[in-house]
């Protein structure tokens, strides 16, 4: 048999473990600030900076306690909806009147976003 003498005695003994309150009270401020401060938002290491604690005790806690953070989406940019019923702008260039003189009279731009 190859248990140490003092665990064999406390288990002769019938003690149980039982969690500190220390421990209690920070697996109840992890949680807090999981859920109710930040929304399910915060990992364990912006957990561990907020209350001071040891991020492997937070990532612990989290594992036991079965919490995961909420990833935020990939920014995707959102393209131009074109099949629409509104007016088109016309085009002031493409008539003869409003040719341009000299340069820098006309500047003109496009705003492109390429997935």
């Amino acid at each position: 048999m190859q248990v140490n003498r003092s665990a064999y005695y406390v288990y002769a003994r019938g003690e149980t473990h039982r969690e500190s309150p220390s421990r209690i009270n920070c697996v109840a401020r992890i949680k807090e600030c999981f859920y109710i401060h930040h929304r399910r938002r915060y990992g364990r290491r912006r957990i561990a900076v907020e209350l001071k604690i040891g991020r492997h005790r937070v990532r612990k806690v989290l594992q036991r306690e079965n919490l995961r953070a909420i990833a935020p989406k990939k920014f995707k940019p959102q393209m131009t909806d074109s099949k629409h019923g509104q007016p088109v702008s016309p085009n002031l260039l493409q008539h003869g009147a409003n040719t341009p003189e000299s340069l820098g009279e006309v500047l003109v731009g496009d705003i492109s976003y390429l997935p």
